[in-house]
């Protein structure tokens, strides 16, 4: 009995120490539109935008983005040193286009903030979680030194439905992900795979080192008050046209 018991509080505190291990860190992904492209070119139909989405996808793989986590805490986001010359403008289209601003996530608070821009001001616009319906896969697969499993959900986008797969990895018990995804999968999320972009885990570091500085948002508007803003932007720019 005092062998079982022994080994009971041995085991707990073993994995205990694991999840605290795995609490802070950081995780580099990279970007791809490989399986977008290859459905493209499968196509027979020949359209005037492929060889800019072509030079897109290009682009794409030179860039990198990571997410910081500390332990309730993530912040999503393109860093400097990872991206290119800022001069260029197709690196800034491709920047906005796999991350268009950084985004916080309190898993706590069960809210994000996305920083982004509209019309050369900065903005704040706060998601709060979604209870997205999540389908748990049986698949597996090893991502690096963890075993990952699979789960699909189904999004509506303008009347149609889109497939979001997620590769997330239990043993980083840590509900964050790229952009905005976060706070329903039971593990880090390690690759992230949407109708055109694909984020793969590439590299991921684990430390004492926390967040130091988290922002004190001003100017924060709901997401419904960012959709009505982008409908009067679009809408003003579609007039003076």
């Amino acid at each position: 009995m005092i062998k079982r018991f022994l080994f009971a509080i041995f085991f707990t505190s073993y994995t205990i120490g694991i999840a605290q291990t795995y609490t802070n860190g950081v995780v580099t992904y990279s970007v791809d539109m490989d399986e977008y492209i290859e459905r493209m070119e499968s196509d027979n139909e020949s359209r005037p935008s492929d060889n800019l989405m072509v030079n897109t996808a290009n682009q794409i793989k030179k860039f990198k983005v990571q997410l910081e986590f500390d332990g309730y805490r993530g912040i999503f986001k393109v860093p400097q040193s990872l991206s290119l010359d800022g001069r260029n403008e197709l690196d800034n289209l491709v920047k906005s286009f796999i991350s268009n601003g950084i985004y916080y996530s309190n898993l706590k608070e069960n809210l994000q903030i996305w920083a982004t821009e509209s019309d050369g001001k900065k903005i704040n616009v706060l998601k709060e979680k979604k209870e997205n319906k999540w389908e748990l896969q049986n698949e597996k697969k090893k991502i690096g030194d963890f075993i990952c499993h699979k789960a699909v959900f189904l999004r509506e986008v303008n009347g149609k439905s889109q497939e979001i797969i997620a590769w997330y990895a239990p043993e980083i018990p840590l509900q964050l992900g790229p952009k905005e995804y976060f706070g329903n999968l039971p593990g880090l999320i390690l690759e992230l795979k949407e109708p055109l972009l694909t984020y793969k885990c590439s590299n991921i570091k684990f430390g004492e080192t926390k967040i130091d500085k988290w922002p004190m948002f001003k100017n924060i508007i709901t997401e419904t008050d960012y959709q009505n803003l982008m409908e009067k932007t679009w809408g003003a720019l579609f007039q003076n046209k």
